[in-house]
């Protein structure tokens, strides 16, 4: 039987609170991202929702990162596995889309700076 079988499932709290917080987070950081960049903005109701959701993912995510930390290491010591493989290609992925989305999100900086008067000219 798989190890994480045999210690059953994660902490209550951790399932029933942590856990739909952070997807939900998710989907909304994911979201109001793609319409920021869409939608060419960088004030408004719709930046400060994504600001918003992006604090509380990062509070959800650490927390969760912090339960699954030592699972995670003693995961790392053994030959490789679906769920490392998995986990290891979504972050490579998530590498890749920051990368294919940086010139956008440079242009929204770009706008930002000179409107504010910190482009240097």
């Amino acid at each position: 039987m798989h190890e994480s079988v045999l210690r059953g499932p994660p902490h209550i709290a951790i399932r029933m609170l942590v856990a739909p917080v952070l997807v939900a987070s998710t989907a909304v950081v994911f979201g109001t991202g793609v319409a920021v960049l869409a939608l060419d903005r960088t004030q408004g109701m719709l930046v400060g929702l994504h600001k918003a959701s992006f604090v509380v993912w990062a509070g959800a995510f650490g927390l969760h990162l912090l339960t699954r930390a030592p699972m995670l290491l003693r995961a790392l010591r053994r030959p490789a596995t679906v769920r490392v493989l998995a986990a290891t290609l979504s972050v490579v992925a998530g590498v890749c889309l920051a990368v294919l989305t940086l010139p956008a999100a440079d242009h929204l900086q770009d706008s930002v700076t000179f409107d504010a008067g910190f482009d240097g000219h």
